[in-house]
């Protein structure tokens, strides 16, 4: 199956495998520079492949800067359709794995899905949490995100910062089931 992405979400994936091979030592993701048919190509090779490095997306500017309108743009068309507790959809019954749980604390805010992590196997389908982030209810920024893959051990984001007086929703996009989201969490 394959899923086209507007020129946002084909920004984002490049950013996100640009991280990904940094990560990995690969090479310095702040000196790529690519052709428009190169992004192309490259979002074809990210769609086909699973990432094997987890990418901590606070490096992008999710808010502010000049990028900041295209990671906006890119996560409303990677989010889609968003499922809730309250209103599953189609995919009533999947709830207790799929909605995403925000605690508080101190530093910070965790935010867990209590999803299997499941690797591509003989006797497994590939099905993991790719991504998790947090956005301010009110005012919709998103203010951290945390890419995941199938070979880590859980579905955790921490998100380290002073969210004790926002309002805010976690999201989480599952690679067969959608994105998810809590309800809004106040103090």
């Amino acid at each position: 199956m394959q899923r086209r992405f507007g020129w946002a979400g084909a920004t984002l994936w490049v950013v996100m495998a640009a991280l990904a091979c940094e990560e990995a030592g690969c090479l310095d993701a702040r000196r790529v520079t690519l052709s428009l048919p190169q992004i192309d190509m490259l979002k074809d090779a990210v769609l086909r492949c699973q990432p094997r490095h987890s990418v901590d997306a606070r490096g992008l500017s999710l808010r502010g800067g000049a990028q900041s309108d295209i990671i906006e743009e890119a996560f409303k068309e990677m989010k889609g359709e968003v499922f809730t507790r309250n209103d599953p959809g189609k995919f009533k019954g999947k709830e207790d794995k799929h909605v995403p749980v925000l605690s508080r604390h101190d530093d910070g805010v965790r935010v867990e899905v209590m999803h299997v992590m499941d690797e591509d196997g003989p006797d497994t389908t590939l099905h993991y949490i790719r991504l998790i982030w947090i956005q301010d209810a009110d005012s919709g920024d998103i203010l951290d995100a945390k890419f995941l893959t199938a070979d880590m051990d859980s579905a955790t984001a921490d998100f380290k910062g002073d969210y004790q007086n926002r309002k805010l929703v976690a999201y989480a996009t599952c690679n067969l089931h959608g994105t998810w989201a809590s309800e809004a969490s106040s103090n």
